[in-house]
């Protein structure tokens, strides 16, 4: 069986996690090829929030939320895993618009 072909939902949320971390590198790279030390710590400390944030958030509407008696089941758990990628898919197409908008490419 292919890696990204899971079955369980702890298997699917392995393999999500692991997106997550891929795309965060991506992410830190460009945020390293586009700014200043200064700047690249305080972006890579404000990305590292909005993660844990985003994830919070949807943790709670999505599978903490009044409608779910508890809780929403398993497969609920992978939605703000989703969230968090979406996320970090955004911010890396932004930072590859302007490091390519401005030549970094």
């Amino acid at each position: 069986m292919n890696d990204k072909d899971q079955e369980t939902t702890a298997g699917m949320a392995k393999n999500a996690y692991a997106m997550n971390e891929c795309m965060f590198d991506a992410v830190k790279a460009e945020i390293i090829k586009g700014f200043n030390e200064e700047q690249q710590q305080q972006m890579l400390e404000a990305v590292k929030q909005l993660r844990t944030y985003t994830y919070k958030f949807s943790e709670i509407y999505f599978n903490a939320n009044k409608y779910c008696y508890g809780r929403c089941g398993t497969m609920a758990s992978l939605f703000p895993i989703a969230d968090e990628g979406i996320m970090m898919r955004d911010l890396l197409a932004k930072l590859l618009f302007l490091n390519w908008h401005k030549g970094g490419y």
